[in-house]
């Protein structure tokens, strides 16, 4: 059981990560020059 509920927490922190990681990505290239 515990095992099972970290691995949803990790993947849900993963997806979150990844989607802050893309809008900082879309925020740096559009105040690139």
């Amino acid at each position: 059981m515990k095992a099972n509920v970290s691995r949803k927490q990790s993947a849900a922190a993963t997806s979150e990560f990844a989607q802050i990681k893309t809008r900082i990505n879309r925020l740096m290239v559009g105040n690139d020059p």
